[in-house]
């Protein structure tokens, strides 16, 4: 066992109301600990061979209750850390003091900040912080638990949040949790979700149909340039399929021109595959177009490094001037591109391919979308382009 004792002054410095801090001191295979007990005290408070507070103070009673809880506490957590197999070392004092004292809000902010992940990623991660801090900002990782769950997920309500906007917050939740669960700052059968879940709704995916692309495609917006570069990059995806964050991360060298051809050679962010799309071929070219008039500027990047959210924001403006009464989002044109291309009567199979899907069921999703009780209604959808000049691009997981 590790031995733990109490020393007042380590450095023998006074503060300058005359007092200093109260340590614990642990000692372990030939090493020492200093574990603050941030408790200051007078010289005179302090008995060093009792280690003790004595009467001097007027709340000495109270005061070594506080030392002795905490002298527990890390005897508690030895026996813990040895019960369940591991080897305890004094390193591991600072796990105990993390989950013990440290606000769950600031290991959700420190883990954001050392984090690797995209930019948009941590955006999201903030957001589910600040409803935590607006929630219970000195939330203590031993604090979390199902009651904790369930009324974090009442307060999320009470905000007006979807069931779908709700999941997406608690799935951020389980993520911090299982960090600190890897960090061995909270035991697994502490973990709260391995019983509480959120429930999510289904929810309708929304496309455009050929004439909605189309009043998009006869909008003039040259006098307001961004509305316009928002657009094109609408519609690129609509010809593409490529998701957002991949359009706006094209740079010039994922672009291989070739007499005349051009071919997308990029791998993509969300599901690291690797995709090959003839712009050249595609909707009669119209990818290819677009591409054209923005690497005339001869920069790396073709598009502006725009959010998601402004884009969005510029998307509905934009869809109100070409008269669409859909609420138009940058994702609907992946929808689009999918529903286009089971209309132009490409094998499920094949669009699940181009698009990434991993299950068939999600591409189904887009067959459910159309309409065809009637006809498939092919005189609607035309894109300039038959399916015969269609020529598919390549997706693998390298």
């Amino acid at each position: 066992m590790t031995k733990i004792d109490l020393i007042f002054n380590r450095k023998n410095i006074l503060s300058k109301d005359g007092k200093a801090l109260v340590q614990i001191r642990c000692y372990s295979l030939g090493r020492y600990k200093y574990v603050s007990t941030e408790i200051r005290l007078l010289p005179g408070e302090w008995d060093e061979r009792k280690q003790r507070v004595t009467n001097k103070h007027p709340k000495y009673v109270h005061l070594n209750r506080i030392f002795d809880s905490k002298v527990r506490e890390i005897e508690d957590f030895e026996i813990e850390v040895t019960a369940s197999g591991r080897q305890f070392t004094l390193e591991m004092l600072d796990q105990m003091n993390v989950s013990t004292k440290t606000s769950f809000n600031q290991f959700v902010e420190r883990e954001i900040d050392l984090g690797s992940l995209r930019d948009s990623t941590k955006r999201q991660q903030r957001v589910f912080l600040n409803k935590i801090n607006e929630f219970r900002p000195a939330t203590t990782l031993s604090m979390i638990d199902i009651e904790y769950c369930q009324r974090f997920e009442r307060f999320l309500r009470s905000k007006k949040l979807n069931p779908n906007s709700i999941h997406k917050e608690f799935k951020n939740f389980k993520k911090f949790i299982n960090a600190a669960i890897n960090k061995g700052l909270i035991k697994h059968d502490q973990n709260p979700f391995r019983t509480f879940k959120v429930k999510t709704v289904a929810t309708q995916k929304h496309h455009l149909t050929a004439p909605e692309i189309q009043a998009l495609e006869k909008l003039d917006l040259s006098r307001e340039s961004e509305l316009q570069v928002i657009c094109d990059m609408y519609l690129f995806s609509v010809y593409t399929g490529l998701r957002f964050s991949d359009v706006v991360t094209l740079r010039a060298n994922d672009i291989d021109i070739n007499r005349g051809e051009f071919n997308i050679s990029k791998r993509m962010r969300k599901t690291n595959d690797f995709v090959l799309l003839p712009l050249h071929k595609l909707f009669g070219g119209k990818p290819k177009q677009i591409i054209e008039r923005y690497l005339k500027h001869n920069k790396e990047e073709i598009f502006p490094p725009f959010s998601n959210q402004h884009v969005n924001r510029m998307l509905k403006a934009i869809g109100r001037i070409a008269g669409i009464e859909k609420s138009l989002k940058f994702h609907s044109s992946r929808h689009s591109f999918g529903t286009s291309l089971l209309n132009m009567g490409m094998p499920i199979e094949s669009v699940q391919r181009l698009m990434g899907h991993r299950r068939k069921e999600q591409t189904q999703e887009y067959a459910n979308m159309l309409n065809t009780t009637i006809e498939k209604q092919l005189d609607m959808i035309n894109l300039s382009g038959e399916l015969s000049t269609f020529s598919p691009p390549l997706r693998k997981t390298l």
